[in-house]
């Protein structure tokens, strides 16, 4: 299909980045370790339209004999779009570098369907946030204790987060899991960070044999080793099924927590693309084809070298609106 022409296509491309998934410019960037944090729920559809926010980004865009001028609200958005590139760039550099046989790629990354489970045992739909938090005080030495053998054993470094706020816990049941406080993994979480590809290997073997043991299982990993962030970061994300100790005698509770595995040169780069992730993510979360063409185009963007504000502003309108001319394609035929 032939490209939509960029001239002329700022102001489609500015209606999508108005969307009420659009980010707050100066939003703080949130640090915690652990799974990636999603924001509050919107108060519409991620995907419609907010025209309250158009009138800024309709001054924000205009043309002049080919050129494309941008007012302050349109350039923050791509200086972040910029930086998130350059980051980008910049960790591809160490993977080839640190990591070039990327030989954690191949643990498969896969998925479960256990619940967290209150101390009594009972259905995980009636959860509230306060069972959730008296599971996870339960089950934080014994994950604790069991990371630090596994670290141990990969002679790798052991970082333990404190217990996920209550307020970022209820933002992201409400924002992430439709108010479902028992989809909540990450309360307890950690990070262990490996100085080589030989320790990332071995503490991966040491994941794979805690599938199923008497007191730790691994329920569920997400390899960004074989399949990269949208932003270039690379990682693996491991829930740990915890046995803690039950209010019934006869009822077995397991608790989730969470692992990050890291190699230290992506480890230690991660904090200077802290504030621009932050801001950017809102446009990557929601359905799986939205996230799968928008990662693409910064995918595309990335690969074509564009740098400076100018090829930017030509290129994201261009990739945006080819993008969205594709999915109408598919779905219209």
């Amino acid at each position: 299909m032939a490209d939509v022409a960029a001239a002329g296509g700022g102001l489609d491309a500015a209606r999508l980045l108005a969307s009420s998934s659009a980010p707050e410019l100066g939003a703080p960037a949130d640090e915690e370790a652990g799974e990636e944090e999603a924001p509050a729920a919107p108060t519409r559809a991620r995907n419609e339209y907010d025209a309250s926010k158009m009138g800024a980004l309709q001054s924000a865009f205009s043309h002049s004999k080919g050129a494309v001028r941008i007012g302050e609200t349109a350039r923050a958005f791509f200086d972040m779009v910029e930086e998130t590139l350059s980051t980008k760039r910049q960790l591809d550099h160490v993977a080839k570098r640190d990591d070039p046989k990327n030989y954690a790629a191949k643990f498969a990354t896969f998925e479960h369907t256990a619940r967290q489970q209150d101390l009594r045992g009972k259905n995980p739909l009636a959860m509230t946030l306060d069972d959730v938090f008296a599971a996870a005080e339960a089950a934080y030495d014994t994950f604790r204790g069991e990371m630090t053998m596994l670290a141990g054993s990969a002679n790798a470094e052991l970082v333990m987060a404190p217990l996920k706020t209550r307020e970022r816990a209820e933002a992201k049941v409400r924002g992430q899991y439709d108010g479902m406080n028992c989809r909540i993994n990450d309360v307890v979480r950690c990070s262990i960070v490996c100085d080589s590809e030989i320790e990332l290997v071995t503490a991966g073997i040491g994941f794979a044999s805690l599938v199923s043991t008497c007191a730790v299982s691994i329920v569920r990993l997400k390899n960004y080793f074989h399949a990269p962030r949208w932003n270039g970061y690379r990682d693996a994300l491991y829930t740990v099924r915890v046995k803690v100790p039950s209010d019934d005698p006869d009822v077995d509770v397991w608790h989730n927590c969470e692992c990050q595995l890291h190699l230290r040169s992506f480890y230690g780069l991660s904090p200077s693309s802290v504030a621009a992730y932050a801001k950017l993510r809102p446009y990557f979360l929601g359905q799986e084809a939205v996230h799968a063409e928008r990662t693409a185009m910064l995918g595309d963007l990335h690969r074509a070298g564009l740098c400076g504000i100018q090829p930017l502003v030509r290129g994201v309108p261009t990739k945006l609106q080819n993008s969205l001319a594709r999915s109408n394609r598919s779905r219209f035929g």
